[in-house]
């Protein structure tokens, strides 16, 4: 629920123009570590996972955000 809180007040804060867009966040980093931690399930299940990335996918954004989930 406290995530719920900080999130809406981020976004609060930046529809008013009060927080910066953020800094460039590489997002491969992320999304291979979240097939790493769907791998074990799905192969527990024979589902195959793969991913096929960029060498670079960046968005704008604060970096504490992306690795919270």
């Amino acid at each position: 629920m406290t995530d719920l809180v900080t999130d809406l007040l981020d976004l609060g804060k930046i529809e008013a123009g009060l927080e910066g867009a953020g800094e460039p966040v590489d997002l491969v980093p992320l999304i291979v570590d979240v097939v790493k931690a769907l791998a074990a399930p799905a192969e527990d299940k024979r589902i195959a996972v793969a991913v096929e990335t960029p060498d670079a996918a960046a968005v704008r954004g604060v970096r504490a955000g992306y690795s919270r989930c």
